[in-house]
Formats: C-alpha cells, sequence, structure tokens
C-alpha cells in the first residue's frame, strides 16, 4: 500500500508540473487549484488507509498452492490497474496541457476509447488487489470506500459529459468505469 500511495504521490507531483509548465506559458491562464477540504481528504484517505492496511495480520509467507495464487493474482492485478492508471493520467495531463486554459475534450485515447473513467476503474481494482494479497477483513474497508467514491464521480462526469458535448455517446456508448463490468 505504502508503495502505491509513493507512486500516486509522484505522478501527481510530475503530472501537476507538466501542466503548470504548459499553463505558464499562456500570459491568460489560471492556475488550477483545488479545494483545500478535498486535499486534506485525500491525504486523510491515503494516511488512514496505509494504517489500516498494516494495522491488520501480516503477510505471511504463501505456504500452500492457493494461498499462491491468490498472492499472483493480486499483484498481476496490481500492475495490471496501475499501468493503465498510468497510461491514462499521462494522456489527461498531456491533453490538459494542449488546451487553452478553461476548454475541455473529449478524449477518446487509449482506455479511454472505451470507459469514460478508466482510471478510476483502475484504482477500484489496485485497492482490491491490496486487500486481496493483504488477507485481512479490514483491507476492505478502503476498497468500498474507494467504489462509492469513485462509482459517484464517475456518473457525475458522465452527466457532465453528456451536457457538454454533442459526440459524448457516438459512436457507442462507453462503460463507466470498467469496459464490460460497468
Amino acid at each position: 500500500m505504502l508503495l502505491h500511495s509513493v507512486r500516486r504521490l509522484c505522478e501527481s507531483l510530475i503530472s501537476g508540473t507538466s501542466a503548470r509548465k504548459a499553463a505558464s506559458t499562456d500570459a491568460n491562464a489560471k492556475r488550477s487549484t483545488m479545494f483545500l477540504g478535498h486535499l486534506f481528504a485525500g491525504w486523510l484517505f491515503y494516511l488512514l488507509t496505509n494504517t489500516v492496511y498494516h494495522a491488520g495480520r501480516h503477510l505471511e509467507p504463501a505456504t500452500d498452492a492457493w494461498s499462491l495464487a491468490i498472492r499472483v493474482i493480486a499483484v498481476v492485478g496490481f500492475i495490471a490497474a496501475s499501468s493503465v492508471q498510468a497510461s491514462v493520467h499521462r494522456v489527461l495531463a498531456r491533453t490538459r496541457a494542449a488546451l487553452r486554459p478553461g476548454t475541455y475534450a473529449d478524449v477518446r485515447k487509449g482506455a479511454l476509447a472505451y470507459a469514460i473513467c478508466p482510471h478510476y476503474g483502475a484504482e477500484i481494482v489496485i485497492y482490491a488487489s491490496i486487500a486481496l494479497a493483504a488477507g485481512h477483513i479490514h483491507a476492505l474497508w478502503p476498497v468500498l470506500w474507494t467504489i462509492l467514491m469513485l462509482t459517484t464521480s464517475a456518473r457525475q462526469t458522465d452527466a457532465w459529459g453528456r451536457r457538454a458535448f454533442t459526440t459524448w455517446d457516438k459512436p457507442r456508448r462507453r462503460a463507466l468505469l470498467i469496459p464490460g463490468l460497468y
């Protein structure tokens, strides 16, 4: 879990820096801001999530085939979802940097061609993978929280996209989070 938190911090710093550099070349650019309460809520989430995962039982070596299979599935899920999430974040950061401030685009590159918020779906898979590897019931709370928050955000993004873009559902309706699932 700590590895995921550090990766997300680095990714946020790098994406934010490239977007700020692009905006700084435009004299009319507005700085992107975040509501301070959301920032603190995010920090609190990562702090509490790391605490929950480390407060549960510690990982014991996989001694049977079933335990080993579960861990392998968790690691593969974590790596695949992290890769999808990082890829989508790169596409979104590049798109944001290329747009005039205050404008938006209906991005359809990579995983975004198949889902509206694939990075949210990837985040859910990441937490589910960590919970699976952790193997204790307390690890499910961050997964449930992430599902609740990100499915709500994805629905709001979809509603906004339908209002903002006439091409949102064309040529076909995309999944919200994970193609074929939701």
